[in-house]
């Protein structure tokens, strides 16, 4: 809901994402490289969207998003 954007639980800048991004593409040409999003319901559309334009603009469209339950649901 603050806006970190994290791979494995490891934070990493809007920069740093777009290049891991372009690096998938590069090692797995000819494939789809997949992107799972996965937020809570208080985080922000516009902290979403920052990592969906970084899909964009590593040339990757195959997002998904996650929805988990809250504990005790």
């Amino acid at each position: 809901k603050k806006g970190t954007i994290t791979i494995v639980r490891t934070p990493v800048s809007q920069e740093l994402l777009v290049a891991l991004l372009l690096k998938a593409r590069r090692d797995n040409p000819g494939f789809d490289v997949p992107v799972v999003i996965r937020a809570d319901g208080e985080t922000a559309h516009e902290y979403i969207k920052k990592v969906m334009d970084s899909c964009t603009v590593a040339g990757i469209w195959r997002i998904k998003f996650a929805a988990l339950k809250e504990k005790g649901s």
